[in-house]
């Protein structure tokens, strides 16, 4: 009836196999839980990544503010300096037409003078010359001077070409 042989063969077979499938199962579970265990380990070193990259940005965010507070002060510090000079520069100018009638005044009397010594100089004596000469080159020193002055504080109010005032600014066009 029944083949014992057979029976046993069979339950001989399926032991192997269940203990082939056991160990099988085990030996794939083993690798199944490391590679959890590296998953896990992935896991938390970008955790850990993006946790350090975070106080990166932070930082920098910080440094940058930080940056961008001393550039503003310096700006600032740098337009009040503009804005001081720019006062200086419009008092200075302011007056300026008073100023040059002033020089025009004085250039009066000096020509006059001027005048009347050479005049002097055409009738007087060759003894006189010399001293007469002397005069006349200090007065032509000094009307040099005035027109000069003149000159100047006409300058101050003629428009400079941007060339030259980036030239002196040291801004490179």
């Amino acid at each position: 009836m029944f083949n014992v042989n057979l029976i046993l063969g069979s339950v001989a077979a399926l032991v192997v196999f269940g203990l082939g499938l056991g160990a099988g199962y085990k030996w794939e579970s083993g690798r199944v839980a490391e590679l959890e265990k590296q998953l896990s380990l992935i896991e938390m070193t970008a955790k850990n990544a993006e946790a350090k990259l975070k106080r990166s940005q932070q930082d920098i965010d910080a440094k940058l503010a930080e940056k961008d507070a001393e550039y503003k002060q310096k700006l600032d510090a740098l337009q009040q300096s503009a804005d001081a000079k720019h006062k200086q520069l419009e008092e200075a100018i302011a007056g300026k037409d008073q100023r040059i009638a002033d020089l025009k005044n004085q250039m009066g009397p000096l020509n006059a003078n001027l005048k009347a010594l050479r005049e002097q100089q055409k009738n007087a004596p060759a003894s006189d010359q010399a001293t007469l000469q002397s005069k006349i080159d200090q007065l032509v020193e000094e009307r040099k001077a005035l027109k000069q002055q003149t000159r100047g504080e006409n300058c101050v109010t003629i428009p400079v070409p941007k060339q030259y005032i980036n030239a002196l600014n040291g801004v490179k066009s």
